[in-house]
């Protein structure tokens, strides 16, 4: 996706993530584990985003 507005998208897309300080990417998102599992979400959530150039990459784990 396009790098300008990349970690807006995201958490609009992910209301429940949470900015992590400690990361290996350029930005790392995740959900606290104590916030409950409800029908239909992902009971663990993280997402990274890494830049290059004008793009942002974006990689979702959810289980």
């Amino acid at each position: 996706m396009p790098r300008e507005g990349a970690e807006e998208r995201l958490l609009d897309a992910f209301p429940r993530l949470r900015w992590e300080s400690r990361c290996a990417a350029d930005a790392c998102f995740h959900v606290e584990p104590d916030e409950g599992v409800h029908a239909g979400r992902a009971g663990y959530l993280e997402a990274t985003v890494e830049y290059e150039g004008d793009r942002a990459h974006v990689h979702v784990l959810a289980t």
